[in-house]
């Protein structure tokens, strides 16, 4: 796919911005800090817990040979200064463990103004009508041309790519399957040509790919089901496999949660929630684009 243009094979997958994050959050993790001065003092109590230990274990070793000078068994000797011990300390971080379980922290990051991706991923609602005649003369880059869409539901998906156009490269569409008694409910991938087209005659000078999630994973050809949050999930998971593996950073691919159903927003929301992805909301008020990371700490 065009996304795919400039691959740098044998690199790591993360950009040069989330390395450096990702360095930064292990410092944290190891040492507190990522500062000199704290470092160094991490440095410190590293040396002065190894000095506790071995201090530690020649007490041991000396209470122990106290015990069997008293005319304990060595075994029940080494139990009491070894095994119980231990026992009390794995005791300790269970209950610790347990109590932090309910110290889980959401913390949000939103951006009204996010930098513009390579790869976006959004989910087409069927349409009530015919496709609106707009593609005449107009590009997405003009607001107005956009507004001509009104209340149609496409009009979302064309704010959510307009805000990208500038770096944009490949849209991934994913459509939904025919629903209903008897598949009766046709689904929006019945429409997706329209879509395409609308895309290509909006992009401009600028050459997108809009491709289907059956053009991607092929199985869904004929849409998915947007009310099966798991195929949901696992649809999207092997789109962010078809990307990476075409060497797509995680920062350069977004999922538009404002199309679809309320599963396919639990669905995108959650794919999302890995290391270095995001995903994004087009607003119904001021039709602006926002991002939102979601991290979890304790």
């Amino acid at each position: 796919m065009a996304a795919s243009a400039d691959v740098m094979a044998g690199k790591s997958r993360r950009p040069p911005g989330l390395q450096g994050i990702y360095a930064v959050r292990l410092m944290h993790v190891m040492a507190g800090s990522s500062h000199l001065i704290a470092l160094s003092s991490a440095l410190v109590v590293l040396i002065t817990l190894d000095w506790f230990s071995s201090t530690l274990y020649r007490g041991v070793q000396w209470l122990q040979g106290i015990l069997v000078a008293w005319g304990w068994p060595a075994i029940a000797a080494d139990g009491l200064t070894g095994l119980a011990p231990f026992l009390v300390v794995i005791l300790w971080l269970v209950l610790a463990a347990r109590r932090a379980a309910n110290r889980i922290h959401v913390a949000v990051t939103s951006d009204r103004y996010p930098d513009a991706c390579r790869v976006l991923v959004l989910f087409l609602s069927t349409p009530p009508g015919e496709t609106p005649d707009i593609g005449a003369g107009g590009n997405f880059a003009d607001k107005d041309v956009r507004a001509r869409l009104a209340a149609h539901p496409w009009r979302m998906p064309c704010e959510a790519i307009a805000a990208h156009l500038p770096r944009l490269e490949t849209v991934i569409v994913v459509p939904s399957a025919d629903g209903g008694p008897d598949g009766a409910r046709p689904g929006s991938y019945r429409s997706l040509p329209a879509f395409k087209e609308l895309v290509r005659s909006l992009a401009g000078a600028r050459p997108v790919e809009v491709l289907g999630l059956g053009e991607v994973v092929p199985r869904f050809e004929r849409g998915i089901d947007f009310e099966d949050i798991r195929t949901l999930v696992d649809a999207l998971q092997e789109v962010y496999a078809r990307l990476h593996a075409d060497h797509i950073p995680e920062n350069e691919i977004r999922i538009d949660i404002t199309g679809g159903t309320k599963p396919t927003t639990a669905a995108g929301a959650t794919v999302a929630l890995a290391e270095g992805r995001r995903f994004q909301y087009v607003s119904t008020a001021t039709y602006e684009v926002h991002t939102y990371d979601v991290t979890y700490r304790i």
